[in-house]
């Protein structure tokens, strides 16, 4: 152990020489437990580690008996080498640890030398990057993509002082893992980074950001999620190019080559080979994990702006979520259980008594907890009509699975914490799903636009397997620098209204939403396409109503929505129809996405007629150049087409599609009629055609 270990872990144990240890707890009055095996629980310097720390602490000592230790480290490197060296004889735990921002770390410790054990995911998702204030897109637009930070006009906006020729980068402390030093060397940018301080961290980078916030001043800056700030200021990503894995190599990170964005990371739980080998510890942080983002930023906030400290503000939140912190305990290994077996042994009378008893409590808590959780579940389900439902779809998902099964595993593992994050950001309800398919009902059809956004966004930065990103449908695609596809391609539909059933089974106590209006939100996702949001006029009309009547809220998400319908950020075109009723594209365009879908998959502005124009225009401009190239066939066709967009208005009720009859001669007589005034003796199809053309005065 190192000497930094051993002082911290000496000081603690001398305080008592007992085996065990006495003090005021959270959920009891007297903590006893038994420190011969003492968990020793790694912190870093921001707040969400510490949390995490103190709730596994409080559990720990309180539920199971065991002591805990909370031991603060700066570097990650430093606690996996403590971990690897002395980890078969002392209990270590790290409970957010940001695999893919360190997989060589992850590589070498766990996969390579297997000294330190991967205990599964801890619940959160987890993104470092750079952001703005979301008021300077307002007075700057343009001033959240990258580029921009070439320009002299973003120097001064973002200057120090009047006398700087660089614009000023908030970073991290030095002794973080950041790497935004190469990005800026790497994309030329006219940035100089202001690191923060080594010691408070954290503390250092929050009130930087908030001094700039209260003075107005331009910043950029950065920063990471999860974190309470975001409830507090309106924060906007900076695009930088996309992530990918190719270019997060430790390679290209030893030698300064990255020019990418960070990646995003599920949150992994690390411990010791001992803490693996103990059954109980090691199923308890299996089992340690949160249901959403929102519960850890819960806590940090009440320890930002309620002036609570870690512990009182865990306790909190440990007392409110009971039936979740049960649901951690080991099976048939919480202190109680232990204490109730010491009591039945010598008599079989007092065992089958006592056994009952437990059964009882057993039934009874398993009630409660069901009760809890049914309850959880159920706060955002729609009780009255009109709803919004969503319906989405991994596109050509059937082929991905029968192609690469193994790898579509992990894919919908991510694609599903995608969602279910965003269906708890956005207060949605989670009807059901099939397969890779989602059904979510909303009140708010602006929770529903939120969510449809948030999820494309969210899609396009995770880190799907490499060998899935070969396939066509889950293929990288980056335009002008900017990444516009990444991973699968998810089709959503959108419909408000009212004409449905809202039923609550009574044996699941689960809601579930029947009618006309449920089955056109999946016709209009059944059209959709791949990496698009469809939606319904009724669906459009709802957000009309409710931009006119919701004031501007507390809840950040709403009103960036809000905001963005307001500026006409958001904006609906017409695709298509279903059942007679128009179906809208949702078009975002501060979304890379969306210029180019405009551009290279959608002629937008122009109806069938135009684009047919067009089309023939170009064909018109290929034949003038090299009319050898066209067969009779093709040139006839060339005539049809001429004739029928010129004469659109009075005949195309009239002439069938040219696929139905094709009139293969159609050039020749044409050719004929207009330089020689005559034809041949014309068939009954010739003289429909002359009449046509006639028609026109061609």
């Amino acid at each position: 152990m190192s000497p930094r270990f051993a002082d911290m872990i000496s000081s603690r144990q001398r305080r008592n020489e007992k085996s065990y240890r006495s003090e005021a707890g959270c959920l009891v009055s007297q903590v006893r437990c038994d420190s011969s095996q003492t968990v020793n629980l790694i912190k870093f310097d921001w707040l969400s580690s510490e949390i995490s720390a103190e709730l596994a602490k409080i559990v720990l000592e309180e539920e199971l008996g065991i002591c805990a230790e909370i031991v603060t480290l700066g570097n990650v490197t430093y606690a996996l080498d403590e971990m690897a060296r002395n980890g078969d004889q002392t209990h270590y735990v790290m409970l957010e640890f940001w695999r893919q921002t360190r997989k060589s770390l992850y590589y070498e410790y766990v996969e390579q030398q297997k000294t330190v054990v991967d205990a599964g995911s801890l619940g959160l998702y987890g993104k470092a990057g750079w952001f703005v204030f979301s008021f300077m897109t307002r007075e700057y637009p343009g001033i959240d993509v990258y580029r921009e930070y070439r320009t002299d006009r973003a120097v001064r906006y973002l200057a120090a002082n009047s006398s700087a020729t660089m614009g000023r980068f908030l970073g991290p402390a030095k002794t973080w893992l950041s790497l935004d030093a190469q990005i800026i060397n790497n994309l030329k940018l006219k940035l100089q980074i202001e690191y923060a301080n080594d010691k408070n961290t954290e503390d250092h980078i929050v009130t930087r950001i908030e001094r700039a916030f209260l003075e107005r001043k331009p910043s950029l800056f950065y920063f990471w999620t999860p974190h309470f700030l975001f409830s507090a200021i309106n924060l906007d990503p900076v695009y930088l190019p996309g992530y990918s894995e190719s270019c997060w190599t430790e390679y290209n990170q030893q030698h300064g080559l990255i020019d990418c964005d960070y990646p995003a990371d599920l949150l992994t739980k690390l411990t010791s080979r001992s803490v693996h080998k103990d059954g109980r510890l090691n199923q308890f942080f299996r089992l340690f994990s949160f249901q959403s983002q929102q519960d850890i930023i819960d806590i940090m906030e009440d320890v930002a702006y309620s002036n609570m400290s870690s512990f009182a503000a865990s306790c909190k939140w440990i007392k409110n979520n009971t039936a979740l912190v049960k649901s951690w305990l080991p099976e048939n290994m919480s202190k109680e259980s232990v204490a109730l077996i010491g009591t039945v042994v010598g008599s079989v009378t007092i065992l089958i008594f006592v056994f009952g008893l437990i059964f009882v409590i057993g039934l009874i808590f398993c009630c409660m907890y069901r009760r809890k959780l049914r309850k959880h579940a159920l706060r955002y389900a729609p009780k009255t009509l009109p709803v919004t439902v969503v319906f989405t779809d991994i596109q050509n998902s059937t082929l991905l699975w029968s192609t690469c099964p193994d790898k579509m595993k992990h894919v919908l593992e991510i694609h599903n914490l995608i969602m279910r994050v965003n269906i708890e950001k956005y207060q949605g309800y989670e009807c059901k799903t099939q397969g890779d398919s989602f059904m979510v009902a909303f009140e708010s059809p602006l929770m529903a636009l939120g969510f449809c956004l948030s999820v494309q966004r969210d899609l396009l930065l995770a880190n799907w397997p490499l060998e899935m990103l070969d396939y066509e449908d889950m293929r990288e695609v980056k335009w002008e620098e900017k990444l516009i596809y990444r991973g699968p391609r998810v089709r959503m539909g959108v419909h408000t209204g009212s004409d449905c059933e809202i039923h609550k089974d009574k044996t699941t106590k689960r809601f579930d939403y029947i009618g006309n209006s449920i089955n056109k939100a999946s016709k209009v996702e059944s059209i959709s396409v791949g990496g698009r949001v469809y939606c319904s006029e009724e669906f459009i009309e709802a957000l009309k109503q409710t931009v006119l009547t919701q004031l501007m809220t507390v809840k950040q998400d709403s009103d960036t929505i809000l905001k963005k319908l307001a500026e006409n950020d958001i904006q609906f075109f017409n695709v298509d129809e279903v059942d007679d009723q128009e179906v809208y594209w949702v078009m975002e365009f501060s979304f890379d996405r969306t210029l180019f879908i405009q551009q290279f998959e959608l002629k937008l502005g122009v109806d069938k007629e135009v684009a047919a124009k067009i089309q023939l225009g170009e064909d018109m401009k290929r034949f003038i150049c090299d009319s050898d190239s066209f067969s009779q066939e093709q040139k006839s066709k060339l005539v049809f087409d001429f004739i029928t967009v010129v004469n659109h208005d009075n005949i195309r009720d009239r002439i069938a599609p040219w696929s139905l009859v094709p009139v293969t001669n159609l050039f020749s007589v044409a050719y004929n009629y207009l330089t020689r005034g005559w034809t041949p003796l014309p068939s009954s199809s010739n003289v429909e055609i002359i009449n046509i053309i006639e028609h026109k005065n061609l």
